[in-house]
This record gives C-alpha cells, structure tokens and sequence, in this order.
C-alpha cells in the first residue's frame, strides 16, 4: 500500500541541510503508522550526546529522537540527522553510537522479544533491532581500530529510501511485527 500523498509532500523537504526539517514529516509518518487510537504515543524526546572521539575535547550535539510508546513501555523508535551527513565517515560513526546508546537505556523498560529503531539521514534508513532473548544488537558493530582509519557504519546500511517501495515495505513490516508485540504486550496487562 503506497504512502499516502499527505505525507509523500510531508517528505518534499525544504532546506534539507537543516535537520529540524525532518522532525516533522517523521514525527506524521509515526503517527500515521502509530495512531493514538490503537493505544500509540508518539513522543519526542531531546537529549544532549557526547561525542566520545575527539581527541581528548568533549563535543556536544543535541540529539532528537521519536519514541513510540505504548503503556509507556518503548516500541520504535527514529533518530534524525539530515541527508548530507551521510557521506561524513564520522557522523555515521556517532549516529550508529547513537543508537546503540539508545539501545542501552531503553532495554531496561521493554516487556516485549524485540525493539526496533531507525537512523535516518534524510529520507535513507538503516534499521536496527535489539533482541532481549540474547541481548544481541544488528546490525553488529565494527569495532574501530586504534592503528587504521576504518569504517564503523559503513555508508551502505543506510540502505533504504523511506520513499522507496521498498523503504515501504520493509518499514510497514516492521511495523506490523511492533504492533504485534504490542497486542501481545495489551494482553498480559488485561
């Protein structure tokens, strides 16, 4: 089922270096996939990140994620950065940290097999995964190395287009799978 046309133009992003410019389509395309009447909370959440390798100073950037929750147990979630910072080998670096960071402070909460959640730079995705059963996170990270300049979020795992039939896919299957979780979850609280 094809996105629907409000939102394809939600995604017709003006100033796309600017990243605030993509909360908002995000934030329409969560709650049109995430509505508030089958029990979705779609939240924005502001935190400060610190960049961990810059050479002994501490950088600061602020990072925006949107959490969907459901009895305010974490479901999904997006963090955003504009398009342009995919070709930067060293923001992919902090944005794939990002994530698993993320990761490490929602584990706590979640009563549900798996938890998702997408990097997206622009309209290209990478989607990962945390699986409670193993406590195991895809896609696996590339440790970085201390004597060569290496790659550890390589350009390709951006490798859907939100826009794409396939970004369609594999994003509404994901979905699917959240929702899932989620009645199973509704049903141990009833």
């Amino acid at each position: 089922m094809p996105w629907p046309p409000f939102l394809k133009r939600a995604f017709d992003v003006q100033h796309p270096a600017d990243e605030s410019r993509w909360y908002g389509p995000y934030n329409m395309l969560l709650v049109t996939l995430f509505p508030a009447d089958q029990g979705f909370m779609v939240s924005p959440q502001f935190s400060p990140y610190v960049f961990p390798h810059t050479g002994g100073g501490l950088s600061v950037n602020f990072v925006v994620v949107l959490l969907v929750f459901q009895h305010e147990v974490p479901m999904f979630f997006v963090e955003i950065k504009p398009p342009q910072h995919l070709a930067n080998m060293s923001i992919r670096e902090a944005a794939d940290a990002q994530m698993r960071e993320r990761f490490r402070s929602l584990t706590e909460n979640i009563n549900t097999p798996k938890l998702y959640g997408i990097s997206v730079m622009g309209p290209r995705f990478c989607l990962y995964t945390f699986d409670a059963t193993t406590s195991g996170i895809t896609p696996l990270a590339i440790p970085r190395a201390t004597d060569i300049v290496n790659d550890v979020a390589p350009k390709a795992r951006w490798d859907h287009d939100i826009l794409s039939d396939d970004g369609e896919v594999v994003l509404r299957g994901v979905v699917e799978e959240v929702k899932s979780m989620a009645a199973d979850l509704l049903d141990k609280v009833d």
